[in-house]
């Protein structure tokens, strides 16, 4: 069980335990509001005849970014309770006046692990930025920062993915990023239809052939077209983060960004509630969240084609209206 569930453990005295774990701001968020929620790639940094800079690499962008939405007067606060907030099942009197959520895509080990990257040199891990932050921060509420990272669970897909691009996937870090009270992960997906992965290969843990949808794999959730390729890029991925993690993945991130309205896998998600379990489902459409945002496909801003520069992150925040 995680922190974020205490509100749901004993019904009578949900009142009690309301008012424990609320933020306790001094103003609150309208209900009517819009939420920047933003998200990264920790692999994306610098290449050889393009120096590493806050617009093609995301850990120079996060720590940069913290600094400018804490100045800007916002707070971060899980995902989560945005999705919550959006669902109207939490108030924005438990929020502060002014939030942003900040969310991590595809599980690459560089959200838990410090690398050194042949162009860039040292970068920090998206865990040490938050912790940096946090302790060079003073008068922070204790929830905060904190970031969703939405990682793709077939180790035989991360397997080809990471012999494809180099770029290390395990899991081994989910446990204790869940109970780091800093990151939480949740489910993006089986296999992402990754375009890496160019045959059919078997993976015993999730029973199913990878690609999902079949070989090659294309970056495309709008070719799905039955319930078991549905079933299986979520509830099957969710069993498998819950037994890395020990808990159910609540929250699902479309790879690419493709889960509109309308697409097949939108409309499974839509009718299935009770077989997959996701209080919220994100999409891209740089777009703010409010309490109007589909259940199933909330907006995010994606760096860096969403904000190249910390000029246009703080138009982000200033376009919230907050």
């Amino acid at each position: 069980m995680t922190w974020k569930h205490f509100k749901h453990v004993l019904p009578a005295a949900a009142s009690l335990i309301a008012i424990a774990i609320a933020p306790m701001p001094a103003q609150a968020l309208s209900n009517t509001a819009q939420v920047p929620v933003l998200y990264y790639h920790s692999h994306q940094a610098g290449e050889a005849g393009a120096p590493c800079s806050y617009a093609n690499t995301a850990a120079i962008a996060l720590e940069q970014d913290l600094r400018t939405i804490h100045a800007a007067g916002f707070t971060v606060v899980p995902l989560y309770w945005i999705a919550e907030w959006a669902r109207g099942l939490r108030d924005g009197s438990t929020l502060p006046a002014k939030v942003v959520a900040i969310s991590f895509d595809d599980g690459v080990d560089y959200d838990w692990f410090d690398w050194a990257h042949p162009y860039c040199g040292p970068l920090k891990s998206f865990r040490r930025i938050l912790q940096e932050f946090k302790a060079s921060t003073p008068g922070l509420p204790w929830y905060s920062p904190h970031a969703a990272s939405f990682v793709i669970a077939s180790p035989v897909a991360r397997r080809e993915m990471s012999y494809a691009t180099g770029l290390p996937m395990s899991d081994g870090w989910w446990a204790e990023a869940q109970s780091s009270g800093l990151i939480e992960i949740y489910n993006h997906s089986a296999d992402h239809d990754n375009s890496h992965i160019t045959g059919s290969f078997w993976d015993g843990d999730l029973q199913t052939w990878i690609p999902v949808m079949g070989a090659p794999g294309m970056d495309n959730f709008y070719r799905m077209t039955t319930d078991a390729q549905a079933y299986t890029e979520v509830v099957s991925a969710a069993a498998f983060i819950r037994g890395r993690t020990g808990a159910w993945p609540d929250l699902f991130a479309y790879p690419n960004g493709r889960g509109a309205p309308g697409s097949y896998i939108h409309t499974w998600m839509l009718g299935n509630a009770n077989r997959h379990g996701t209080l919220a489902a994100f999409c891209g459409d740089d777009a703010y969240v409010s309490r109007n945002s589909p259940q199933y496909c909330m907006p995010r801003f994606g760096h860096p084609s969403a904000w190249p520069n910390i000029w246009s992150l703080q138009t982000i925040l200033l376009g919230s209206g907050q």
